[in-house]
């Protein structure tokens, strides 16, 4: 029994010194290396856009923002949108009862400045002549003559401030500058009204033009004078021929610079502040390279692609980050000018979360 005994426990012995060989001499295995796959596309040639449509809005050959040049309560305003209006025409005029009780307060002043000036006008006269023949001593005639070049100059000033209050009654009142068509009413009655607060706008006569936001991508490839085609929702298919006219030097924060077009002449049916489709042709360039927009990246040193190479190990390849200079953003993508060739493999997707030389899966083409 006691042999027995001591044979279970050589046994278990045994058998915990080969659990802890196996345990601490057995060589580790290495940890698998995460390799990510990639998508990818080539790199292509594609001939650039001949044509691009833009979106505007159609407005009137002329059109006049009015407003006051000075301020007050609005009093009337007859007008409303639509009404059809000849040069000279009331649009609106403000309460002008204080600059009336002002003009005449200055009507009475510049009388009373008259006779005083007539009246030291004669009184220069006499003291001259009493001067002359030794009656009066210097200091009276020069008292007369200062009186009278004080007098005249207070007639002036009065003068010129009942002037001034004449304009600025004038200014009380709106008139249309041409014949036109209110295509806007901004201001109600017994409303105040600032300078420069436009009160109404009118649209003259003239050709329509178009007004056109086209991005910076395109904008160099524009001239004044290009002949553009136009589209209206409310007119089908038919089309319309106009030129640019204009060509805005400063872009807006969107990165897009107005483009004015000239319609060629008048067309029944279509009326300013319809949405047109503008389309603008391009001269014809040579061949451009053409990659993915996803496939381009950006960093403190400018853009870049990830160039896949394939290695010989088969489903393998290495990420080689390219600097490359790009041109226009087309429908197909980005125009590429240097850096890469025609038929280079680039990545397309997450080029944010790979790096330079790193090891992916490539599925080859």
């Amino acid at each position: 029994m006691k042999r027995y005994t001591l044979i279970k426990q050589a046994m278990a012995a045994v058998a915990t010194a080969s659990l802890l060989f196996s345990c601490t001499g057995a060589p580790e295995e290495k940890e698998a290396e995460l390799i990510r796959p990639v998508r990818y596309a080539r790199v292509k040639t594609a001939a650039p856009e001949s044509q691009r449509t833009f979106s505007g809005k159609l407005r009137s050959g002329t059109e006049l923002k009015l407003s006051f040049r000075i301020s007050g309560i609005l009093a009337q305003i007859p007008v409303k949108v639509g009404d059809r209006l000849k040069k000279g025409n009331l649009v609106a005029a403000l309460d002008d009862r204080d600059a009336k009780l002002k003009l005449q307060e200055l009507k009475a002043a510049v009388m009373a400045a008259r006779v005083k000036q007539e009246s030291s006008a004669s009184n220069l006269k006499r003291v001259s002549e009493l001067y002359e023949n030794n009656n009066l001593p210097l200091q009276d005639y020069e008292t007369a003559r200062s009186q009278y070049a004080g007098a005249k100059a207070d007639l002036n000033a009065k003068s010129r401030q009942l002037d001034l209050q004449k304009r600025q009654l004038a200014y009380t009142v709106l008139t249309a500058p041409v014949d036109g068509v209110v295509s806007a009413v901004h201001m109600e009655n017994d409303e105040n009204v600032s300078v420069g607060t436009i009160v109404a706008e009118i649209s003259s006569g003239g050709k329509l033009k178009i007004s056109v936001d086209v991005p910076e991508t395109y904008i160099t490839r524009i001239q004044a004078g290009d002949r553009v085609e136009a589209k209206f929702a409310v007119k089908g298919d038919q089309t319309f021929h106009g030129t640019v006219s204009e060509i805005s030097y400063v872009g807006s924060a969107a990165s897009v610079y107005p483009v004015i077009v000239i319609l060629d002449k008048e067309y029944q049916g279509i009326r300013p502040g319809m949405p047109a489709d503008v389309t603008f042709s391009f001269e014809k360039k040579e061949e451009r390279l053409v990659v993915p927009a996803s496939s381009v990246g950006q960093d403190p040193d400018g853009h870049y692609l990830f160039v896949v190479k394939p290695l010989e190990e088969q489903g393998f390849a290495r990420v080689m980050k390219t600097p490359v200079t790009i041109g226009n953003l087309t429908d197909q993508g980005f125009e590429i000018l240097e850096g890469v060739a025609a038929g280079d493999l680039v990545v397309t997707s997450g080029v944010t979360r790979i790096t330079h030389e790193q090891k992916v899966r490539f599925n080859r083409p």
